[in-house]
């Protein structure tokens, strides 16, 4: 795990049980050298890395900078979000060694900050056609630099933060993922030179008072979005997936009031219905082994629809092979593969990818 200073590092080590172990670059300035120094711990089937800089403007940075260089090597790496002001050992010290291992445990995956970070600087312009799409691409930007088994998890959450439709978000995907593979090195020093903001999302937005269960601290805000919204069965469940969408880097104080108003909630299975359109929005709040799968005849998922349903993506890094997507209407006609939109052969398609993707 990669952390900023040698306390931090113990820290990890003792509380990772031999799972987890923490290097430190001695500050923010992770170098490319130290990079290529991780490189025998990344890419399918290695552990990878889990990034855990401090939650301040200048760890927010370096955790920015270290996806770029991480990804560039086949990783897609993790991030250990702790609550502003924290870091690692202060954890460790204050919750104890469970809790510092089960936050590593449950780490999601950096590229959730990067993107909810970027669709977040558009969010005044969402309910645009131009400010949904220069936020789709801004988004893709970080989707395109990982691995493609990774793709349809993030896709869904795109399409569900911005409004655009699956095909819209691939497109740029497939536009980004082209400069990608065309200028790799390129594209990352540009990355680099990037200014981060405060990221606009943390998980102390909503304080959480010792032994606060996941119902107590979002009691507040269900009862504000909807009368009897907290007193419905399924709040229990809604609440553990608020809690972990806020560990995630989703702003849930200020997004789950939006996502309520998208339409009005039914009178009953209240809590089901604006949980239905969280996991939409931010599949990280799902648990790590959960695959998203409804049963009773329930509508599937936005993730559902964005997999592919042909061959496995663990090789389609390979092949560039294009995931398929299925429609969005209750009783689908059968779809051809979807290709990329402006090519009807593989050697336009890779001119394509080759052309320069203008930024917003």
């Amino acid at each position: 795990m990669l952390v900023e200073g040698p306390l931090d590092a113990l820290a990890v080590t003792l509380a990772g049980d031999s799972r987890f172990v923490g290097v430190a670059p001695l500050g923010t300035a992770f170098t490319d050298a130290q990079a290529d120094a991780l490189q025998p711990y990344l890419g399918p089937g290695r552990p990878g890395v889990i990034v855990a800089t401090d939650n301040d403007r200048a760890g927010q940075q370096a955790a920015h900078r270290a996806f770029w260089q991480l990804t560039a090597r086949g990783d897609n790496p993790r991030h250990l979000v702790v609550p502003k002001g924290k870091d690692p050992a202060e954890l460790l010290q204050t919750a104890g060694p469970a809790a510092l291992r089960s936050a590593l445990e449950q780490a999601p995956d950096l590229a959730d900050t990067l993107l909810n970070a970027r669709v977040a600087l558009f969010a005044e312009r969402l309910n645009t056609v131009e400010g949904a799409v220069l936020a789709t691409r801004r988004a893709a930007h970080v989707v395109a630099a990982l691995p493609m088994a990774a793709w349809p998890r993030h896709l869904t959450t795109i399409v569900g933060r911005t409004g655009v439709s699956a095909e819209t978000a691939l497109n740029e995907v497939f536009d980004a993922h082209g400069a990608w593979t065309a200028d790799k090195p390129g594209v990352v020093r540009q990355r680099l030179s990037e200014k981060v903001a405060d990221y606009p999302t943390s998980p102390a937005a909503v304080p959480t008072r010792p032994g606060e269960s996941p119902t107590g601290r979002w009691t507040e805000l269900g009862e504000g979005i909807a009368a009897g919204l907290t007193d419905d069965p399924h709040w229990q469940v809604l609440a553990d997936h608020l809690q972990r969408a806020q560990a995630a880097g989703f702003d849930v104080a200020t997004q789950l009031p939006r996502l309520a108003a998208r339409t009005p909630l039914p009178n009953s299975h209240i809590a089901r219905n604006l949980d239905l359109r969280l996991i939409a929005a931010c599949t990280s709040c799902l648990p790590p082994t959960h695959h998203a799968s409804r049963t009773g005849g329930q509508e599937r998922t936005a993730a559902d629809k964005l997999a592919t349903t042909t061959s496995s993506l663990d090789t389609a890094e390979q092949n560039v092979a294009v995931p398929e997507l299925s429609s969005a209407a209750p009783t689908p006609a059968p779809q051809a593969e979807v290709t990329h939109p402006r090519s009807s052969s593989a050697a336009s398609h890779r001119n394509d990818r080759e052309r320069p993707v203008p930024r917003p």
